[in-house]
């Protein structure tokens, strides 16, 4: 029989229809914008005796001009009618230890009160900051060109009290330094014939005063000086005072510069010139302070060191004593070269 015819072929299938494409995605919505940052709180006012910041914005006035701001009308009366202010817009830099006007209230003083010594009595010549004091009830002697050497109680949170202050406000920038805010008006230096007068130095005062010339020679100009001051009894024991050369005498008490109790202490024999141009031997190796030659033999013993600073030396730039002068009280006068015996010859 005849082949079968071949079964007939399938229909072609129909190509594959491509996958739906998705449509495009919206962008994503854009972050909404930062929130501003809160507003910074108002700074708050400087605490008592807070250290400053490390480096705290300068008032853009001098420490003389910022007064009136800071409300301290009375010192700032007083730097006027003392022709002082100038003196603390200078560039500096200073410390001023400025009193309240409670503070002139309380000690009765009206700016018309103030002298230009009792102003710089306030003044430091250095920067002191409470950063610049270590913790504990501790005394700082910072020299203050017009004034007395100012001491310190400190605690962690600075400086609490400056000679006899309390320090109310700290660390107040200026353009030229640095002003602590004070509860009480600082004493000033004394005249010389003041300090012997209230530490019963009277043989001593009787002495000066009697000699006026000596007190100009140690008003003129020139660095610090130091004197040594006999006491009553160490003048009772000189025979024949009213004979010496006063003046002389007390030349050669008087030191022309400033000897430290603490510098003198490390001496050994040590050869000092005096304004009499002549010569005392210092010795501080017993650990007291030994002074030759004497009146009455021996040596002379300093017994009441650096008793008070006093008005000494005149500034003529600024019109005004400094107390940067230093007295050491002794227990026996000393000798002039001329009472000084020669010394014996040599054994044969």
């Amino acid at each position: 029989p005849p082949p079968s015819p071949p079964p007939p072929s399938p229909p072609p299938s129909p190509p594959p229809s491509p996958p739906p494409v998705p449509p495009p995605s919206p962008p994503p919505p854009s972050p909404p914008p930062p929130s501003p940052p809160p507003p910074a709180p108002p700074p708050s006012p400087q605490s008592p005796c807070l250290p400053p910041p490390e480096e705290p914005p300068r008032y853009p006035v001098t420490i003389g001009d910022a007064l009136q701001s800071l409300g301290l009308t009375a010192l700032h009366a007083a730097l006027v009618q003392t022709r002082t202010i100038g003196d603390l817009s200078l560039e500096g830099p200073y410390t001023l230890f400025a009193p309240t006007n409670a503070a002139f209230e309380a000690a009765s003083l009206a700016p018309s009160d103030i002298s230009s010594a009792q102003i710089f009595a306030h003044v430091s010549n250095k920067e002191i900051s409470s950063a610049s004091v270590s913790s504990g009830v501790v005394k700082y002697a910072f020299s203050a060109t017009y004034g007395a050497p100012f001491k310190f109680t400190v605690e962690d949170s600075g400086i609490i009290a400056a000679n006899n202050a309390t320090v109310l406000v700290a660390d107040i920038p200026a353009s030229n330094g640095v002003i602590h805010i004070i509860d009480a008006v600082l004493s000033s230096c004394k005249p010389l014939s003041e300090v012997a007068a209230e530490n019963g130095l009277t043989a001593y005062l009787s002495a000066i005063e009697a000699n006026p010339s000596f007190l100009d020679l140690i008003s003129e100009a020139g660095p610090p000086k130091t004197l040594f001051v006999p006491t009553n009894d160490a003048f009772a024991a000189v025979p024949g005072l009213a004979d010496l050369d006063q003046d002389l005498l007390l030349e050669k008490h008087t030191v022309g510069n400033k000897l430290k109790y603490q510098n003198l202490l490390i001496t050994a024999d040590t050869r000092i010139n005096t304004l009499a141009d002549e010569f005392l031997t210092v010795d501080g190796r017993t650990g007291d302070v030994l002074v030759t030659p004497t009146v009455a033999g021996g040596p002379s013993t300093v017994i009441t060191a650096e008793l008070a600073p006093f008005a000494g030396h005149y500034l003529e730039d600024v019109g005004l004593f400094t107390c940067a002068d230093v007295i050491h009280v002794v227990d026996k006068v000393f000798a002039l070269d001329a009472q000084v015996p020669p010394p014996s010859p040599p054994p044969p």
